[in-house]
């Protein structure tokens, strides 16, 4: 497994440390940092097999007096990307506490509601939150915010893009579903793996209401951002998928959020 992380501006990449700490590997695609980062991803091999080892001993009955039934096939990237791809029928149910962070709308994308939150309905601008979950075998989501739209000068911009936490009416779910075809190699700086195709990423757009957990709109999208990370976080997946860049996202958005909403809530345009 592979996270990749586009550099965007206000994200931060995870350190060697934090990684190595974490259980899983990190290693940089182009050449700064090489010793650091090699060292790093041999020692997350080195826990991956331990925990191989400690599986198949298992498996064999060393530790059990019982003898080994039939064991389940381990979940790989196409099984995930089959998950992701019908998002569950189970109905939302509202939160013990009221929002308090922005982490907090992750929740929303699996069927949670914060009844206190704004409602979604009138003029807007409907202040949105981006949740996305990039990889396909990592439950991980992180908060996305289109800085170029957010801080273009006017406060009804910001309050749309980057709202805080407790203001927000709307979260968007964008989870990865699949690969499409190869779009090229990355070079990277581990020996044992020297390259890594980067394949076109499907992702599915989910905008929920953050008041009900009702859906507003649901669209797909294939990542446009095509080139190589910096930065990727080894594990059993070598793959590398395309992004969804910001210019995608505000299109995909710009509807439901500034939807009525005076000037000032788009973003400028470049002389």
């Amino acid at each position: 497994m592979v996270q990749a992380g586009e550099p965007r501006e206000n994200d931060e990449p995870a350190s060697a440390g934090d990684a190595a700490d974490s259980g899983r590997g990190f290693l940089r695609t182009g050449k700064i940092g090489r010793f650091a980062t090699r060292r790093t991803a041999l020692v997350a091999g080195g826990l991956a097999s331990v925990v191989v080892v400690l599986f198949c001993l298992a498996c064999s009955g060393v530790f059990t007096s019982d003898p080994p039934g039939p064991q389940a096939a381990s979940p790989s990237a196409s099984d995930a990307a089959s998950t992701a791809a019908s998002p569950s029928a189970t109905a939302a149910q509202p939160a013990a506490k009221p929002v308090g962070a922005v982490t907090d709308l992750d929740a929303v994308c699996g069927n949670t509601y914060y009844p206190a939150a704004p409602k979604y309905a009138g003029k807007g601008p409907h202040p949105v939150v981006i949740s996305a979950k990039e990889r396909l075998d990592l439950g991980d989501r992180s908060a996305r915010t289109l800085n170029r739209y957010a801080y273009s000068g006017s406060p009804a911009a910001k309050k749309a893009w980057a709202p805080a936490a407790k203001q927000a009416q709307l979260v968007a779910c964008l989870d990865l579903i699949g690969g499409g075809t190869k779009v090229k190699d990355c070079a990277t700086d581990l020996a044992a793996s020297p390259k890594m195709p980067l394949m076109v990423g499907r992702y599915r757009l989910t905008v929920y209401e953050v008041a009900t957990g009702r859906k507003v709109v649901e669209s797909t999208l294939n990542g446009a951002a095509k080139t190589c990370p910096w930065v990727v976080l080894t594990g059993s997946d070598s793959t590398l998928y395309t992004t969804v860049d910001d210019a995608q996202l505000y299109r995909a958005l710009q509807a439901k959020v500034v939807q009525g909403a005076p000037g000032p809530a788009q973003p400028r345009k470049r002389s």
